[in-house]
């Protein structure tokens, strides 16, 4: 099951961060709990700048790691993380929270604090192509310094506090269901999750949660358990290069890989191993895209600054 985010933002809200993003030349996107993108008000296109750096300097999975990791940061710290990405540019990441259940993200980008782009990366620019062309993508990015920075942050912060409290963004949907999900993912390295430790933790009673997950989503609260297993367990072979069966399964709790792979294959059709395989053989062949013209120089080293201004 996808952690969907579960929001209705109203027009006058979308209208509002319209115009902040185009006074700006800022981007905010609002994105579901696992990363994606929601069609909400006007939607803004990747900068020049990135699209370069992922297609001739890095893959774009490098950037979906880094924020993927910020979004559990902004989601654990219950508030507003700043962090600088690898292309040397400042992004920020706003947890929204309804009734205290984690819904979504805002996410802002991108702010450019430096007027000098970072030497690795012009190190690792190809050699056949014209150093300008990344320079100018550079120096599009819109230039703020770091107090105006904190300024534009702290206002988008305030924005969606008020927001929530208004009702101007409201939840969407069965919150209980959300917090059962939202329990299940947060212990899905657990060997085994009670359905009574879950009811206990939303206030209802074992029974009311099993008829809700049935009503709800089709399935019964076991196949979600199983399901939200799975889906962690794909999420560690997208994520991690190299990564075994045995080792997943020794990560999600299971004592036996084979029978961890069983319970894959059923609810999968397929095998653990060959999802496995299928991305290490799409990372490897990405990365062997973007290399060539590089006369093999390796990977930038980006010092990352994860510090949270807010």
């Amino acid at each position: 099951m996808n952690r969907s985010l579960q929001i209705i933002i109203k027009d006058e809200l979308q209208n509002i961060f319209d115009h902040f993003c185009a006074c700006f030349n800022l981007r905010i996107v609002f994105s579901s709990l696992d990363g994606k993108e929601l069609e909400i008000g006007a939607h803004y296109p990747n900068s020049q700048f990135c699209c370069l750096l992922q297609r001739y300097i890095y893959c774009e999975d490098k950037c979906l790691t880094l924020n993927e990791k910020m979004r559990r940061e902004a989601e654990q710290a219950e508030r507003m993380v700043c962090y600088t990405c690898h292309g040397g540019l400042i992004e920020a990441i706003y947890p929204i929270f309804i009734e205290q259940q984690i819904m979504g993200f805002a996410m802002l980008g991108w702010i450019r604090s430096s007027k000098t782009l970072l030497s690795e990366l012009r190190d690792q620019w190809p050699a056949k192509r014209d150093p300008a062309e990344l320079e100018r993508a550079f120096s599009s990015v819109p230039f703020y310094s770091n107090i105006v920075v904190r300024h534009i942050l702290g206002l988008v912060s305030l924005l969606i506090d008020y927001a929530i409290s208004k009702e101007v963004i409201t939840a969407k949907g069965n919150l209980v269901l959300a917090k059962i999900v939202s329990y299940l993912e947060q212990h899905a390295d657990a060997p085994h999750v009670p359905l009574k430790g879950v009811a206990q933790y939303v206030g209802k009673s074992p029974s009311t949660i099993s008829h809700l997950v049935k009503k709800s989503l089709g399935i019964s609260f076991k196949h979600l358990q199983v399901d939200t297993k799975l889906n962690k367990a794909e999420e560690y072979f997208r994520t991690v290069p190299g990564i075994t069966v045995g080792e997943v399964s020794e990560r999600l709790g299971y004592t036996d890989q084979f029978y961890f792979s069983r319970i894959y294959k059923k609810y999968r059709k397929m095998s653990p191993s060959s999802y496995g395989r299928r991305h290490d053989f799409t990372n490897n062949h990405d990365n062997s895209k973007r290399s060539r013209g590089r006369q093999n120089r390796p990977w930038p080293t980006v010092q990352q600054n994860e510090s949270s201004i807010f």
